[in-house]
């Protein structure tokens, strides 16, 4: 066996490879109240919202505070959300 390979077992055995979807997933469940997290905070992709049945509050903060809301957690990376209907048609086109 070479450097570079290794036995089954010790494949089995290692720390799992998670994304950070799934690491949001596992531990991100700590999230607060739409009007308790500053507005950078708020992520809404985090998976513990929909599965709280928590999710149309955080929705409705942002489209009426910052309805185009560049969220740059490193949770989640580095993406726009768009909340309003109309602003979705004009960036869809």
């Amino acid at each position: 066996m070479t450097d570079t390979q290794i036995d089954r077992e010790t494949w089995l055995a290692r720390k799992p490879v998670r994304s950070p979807e799934m690491e949001q997933a596992i531990f991100g469940g700590d999230v607060g109240e739409a009007a308790d997290l500053p507005l950078d905070e708020i992520n809404p992709l985090n998976p513990h919202l929909f599965r709280e049945h928590r999710w149309q509050d955080h929705f409705a903060r942002l489209r009426r505070e910052d309805p185009v809301h560049l969220n740059e957690l490193g949770s989640a990376g580095r993406y726009w959300n768009v909340t309003r209907y109309d602003d979705v048609r004009a960036v869809d086109g």
